[in-house]
């Protein structure tokens, strides 16, 4: 199934309106709209409510300020390799796409897209041994990161994003923890 793209503001917006909802936190200084559309139909809805709350501690934790718009994409293998091959001419799965699309002039947003493969994710997650919803919370903090400007080219900064991804992590399961037992 290929994705339909459409132009807004001169940026590609990968979003084609299936199962999409669209929630904002504030936290300070910082406003987020989370946007999460779901073309598998897979994800239970406990694990998206908890994302715009997670996405926000991470923009709260590197410490970003202002007002961002982000939207979280979960696809297909098939789906992300043709948006690999269409962005970045190549035609393999990936894990996950981030598009940083800056600020946008009309609002003053930082705006940016984070497309995540289910079917990667799963695969990934039995190889790791922990759960769907532990690789997919590890790969969104991986996207946002990147939208933080935190890279991964050399082994050096793959190497530092890695763990800070796993701090975040485990910031983001302890407080999972104390949401439980309130």
């Amino acid at each position: 199934m290929g994705s339909a793209s459409v132009q807004r503001s001169g940026k590609l917006w990968l979003h084609q309106g299936r199962n999409r909802r669209a929630m904002a936190e504030s936290h300070g200084v910082l406003s987020c709209s989370v946007e999460i559309d779901d073309w598998t139909d897979d994800l239970d809805s406990g694990f998206t409510d908890r994302l715009p709350g997670l996405v926000r501690s991470i923009l709260v934790a590197e410490q970003q300020v202002g007002p961002w718009d982000i939207a979280l994409t979960f696809c297909s293998d098939d789906e992300i390799a043709e948006m690999h091959r269409q962005h970045l001419a190549d035609e393999s799965p990936t894990d996950i796409l981030t598009f940083d699309y800056d600020i946008e002039p009309a609002t003053g947003n930082r705006t940016g897209e984070i497309v995540i493969s289910i079917d990667r994710a799963a695969e990934q997650a039995n190889d790791a041994s922990w759960s769907l919803a532990d690789e997919l919370t590890f790969l969104v903090i991986h996207g946002v990161l990147h939208l933080c400007n935190w890279g991964d080219a050399s082994e050096e900064d793959r190497t530092a994003m890695l763990d800070r991804q796993h701090a975040l992590m485990n910031r983001s399961n302890s407080q999972v923890g104390r949401d439980n037992a309130r």
